[in-house]
Formats: structure tokens, sequence, C-alpha cells
């Protein structure tokens, strides 16, 4: 029997994944609610993206909540740890948590650099960390924090760029 997945939440923010130049497999990764993870506002939202040659990407949105926390001024820190955490659970990576952590607290500096990539059709500045076909980046995009990981998945971030899919989060599995 397949898991069914719960309803999606409302969003209060754009949520970013590829374009319609992307043809491959999407699917909902993961989200996260503030509170009590149950009924509080959406924090954030993970979307898998996966083409034919395996080639996968995940799309990470924070939707930089201002509940009266410092929860807001803490949405680039908290993307940078989750595609961090990407790279340190994928097949063969070497990082260790405790390295995680470190590249976490320099993000932005060495050896983070910074790459332009298409976000709504303008170039933004992404803080990008590389480990061979490995690629972690994150940007402030103003009402958000888009993220995404993945081997190669620069490459599908040039191809498809990324832009908001709200209107068509129905396609995710």
């Amino acid at each position: 029997m397949t898991p069914v997945r719960p309803p999606l939440p409302e969003f209060t923010f754009p949520v970013y994944g590829l374009g319609p130049g992307f043809t491959g497999s999407r699917a909902v990764d993961v989200w996260n609610r503030l509170g009590d993870g149950i009924t509080g506002p959406l924090w954030y939202l993970a979307l898998a993206h996966t083409d034919s040659s395996g080639a996968g990407i995940t799309v990470i949105t924070d939707g930089r909540l201002d509940v009266g926390t410092s929860r807001s001024a803490s949405a680039l820190v908290d993307v940078a740890r989750l595609v961090l955490l990407g790279y340190v659970s994928s097949p063969g990576s070497t990082m260790s948590l405790g390295q995680l952590a470190e590249l976490v607290e320099i993000s932005g500096e060495p050896p983070w650099q910074s790459e332009n990539f298409s976000v709504d059709g303008r170039q933004q500045a992404f803080s990008t960390y590389r480990a061979g076909e490995f690629v972690a980046a994150f940007a402030d995009a103003g009402s958000v924090v888009i993220g995404f990981h993945g081997p190669r998945a620069d490459q599908l971030v040039s191809h498809a760029h990324l832009q908001p899919v709200n209107e068509v989060l129905n396609v995710y599995s």
C-alpha cells in the first residue's frame, strides 16, 4: 500500500521549483510548520525534481515568517543548513555534521562562492558550495530564501530556471 501524503497546507509566500523547461518527475519532499508542527504557519517547503538521467535537485523555499521571534532573521542560516544536510546525506559524502556546522557558520565566505542563477526571469546571486558534482546553494530573494542541492543541480537550474510553482503544486506527487 502506498502511503498517502496529507494535503499540502496553505502557503502565504511564493514557493519555488523548476520551471516548465524541466520535464522530469516532481515530488513534495518535506514541509515544516512553526509552533507545534501541526497547526502553526508553514515555515518551509522542499520540492524534489529528478530527470531521466537520475540527476536530482531539491528546491527549498523558506517563508521568512516573522512571528515575534528571531525566525525571520535566521532564514538564511536555516536554508544553508538544509542544503548542506542534503550533501551530508548524499551517497559518497565524507562531510561530518561538525564540518557542516562550520560551513553554516561561514556561509557566504570561502569556500562558498557567489554564482548567479535565474530566479523568476532575473539573475540572482547565490552563495554556492561545491563538492565534486554536488552543489548546495542559497540566496536571499526578498520575501523568501531559496536554496537548492543535488548532484549537478546547477545544470538543472540553469536549464529550467527557478520560478514560483504555487499554481502547479498539484503536479508534485
